[in-house]
């Protein structure tokens, strides 16, 4: 367990949320992708 495990782990954790997300209510997260924090971070 290093710290690249754990950035690999948090890094799964957002897409695994975001394709959640997406799922579940897309026009939502479509429409609330640019008010996101740090959204530009990952895309």
């Amino acid at each position: 367990m290093g710290p690249a495990d754990a950035m690999s782990r948090a890094v799964f954790g957002v897409f695994w949320l975001g394709e959640m997300l997406l799922l579940l209510n897309p026009p939502l997260f479509l429409a609330g992708r640019p008010e996101v924090p740090g959204f530009e971070h990952y895309w």
